[in-house]
């Protein structure tokens, strides 16, 4: 009775590997228990009177509603708790191309309601053009082909860093492979549509507008 609304918990039903990596680089971090956590549209529950302060989920986006609606709710200071022992079964993407194709649509997401990192996506993505481009031409260019294993290196190198916790459950080369495909696929997959959503936000009706209208003061 002392809370607006309530997060809850995630547990991965993984039937392969690479949907029990997909689904530990998909979750987001159990909040820390001083922290307000944010409340996705995968497990909560929230009170009606939270729900019309709000004026609702945002219908005119695909994906961050639910993150802009949690948002929204924090900023009004709405409370919210978080319950460990409310547990949902889920079961993360079963191929590349699915888990791709949901972080593309997530940074699309986050592009569209103007909380893209346009520089950082920027910078990310260039080193991307930079392997791709040196790639194509290694039959061509033969130090092409070390340039492109150098700039591999290095982005395997940052990937190692933010995820070594993780690294350590890869128990066999082909599953350290794996994550290092996979880490890859999310990365750029999530900034290209960053990138994309950045641009709908600016030019594209009706993302700004609506995003204006829904950040105003609710008076109904």
């Amino acid at each position: 009775p002392t809370l607006d609304a309530v997060a809850g918990a995630l547990e991965i039903e993984a039937s392969s590997q690479f949907e029990r990596l997909a689904g530990r680089l998909s979750l987001p971090p159990v909040p820390a228990s001083n922290e307000s956590p944010a409340f996705y549209g995968r497990s909560s529950a929230f009170t009606r009177r939270l729900f019309d302060a709000v004026d609702g989920y945002p219908e005119w986006l695909y994906t961050a509603e639910d993150s802009l609606f949690s948002q929204r709710a924090k900023e009004l200071g709405f409370r919210i708790g978080y319950a460990k022992d409310a547990i949902l079964g889920w079961r993360p993407r079963s191929s590349l191309f699915k888990f791709s194709k949901m972080f593309f649509l997530y940074g699309r997401g986050q592009g569209r309601i103007g909380a893209a990192n346009i520089r950082g996506a920027l910078w990310w993505v260039r080193w991307y053009a930079l392997l791709a481009g040196a790639s194509l031409l290694t039959p061509f260019l033969p130090w092409s082909g070390m340039l492109a294993a150098g700039v591999l290196g290095y982005l395997l190198l940052l990937m190692h860093r933010s995820n070594v916790q993780l690294f350590s459950t890869c128990v066999t080369i082909q599953s350290w492979v794996l994550l290092m495909v996979m880490l890859l696929a999310r990365n750029l997959s999530s900034n290209l549509g960053s990138l994309m959503g950045a641009y709908e936000f600016r030019y594209v009706k009706p993302f700004a507008h609506e995003l204006a209208r829904y950040s105003r003061p609710h008076t109904g």
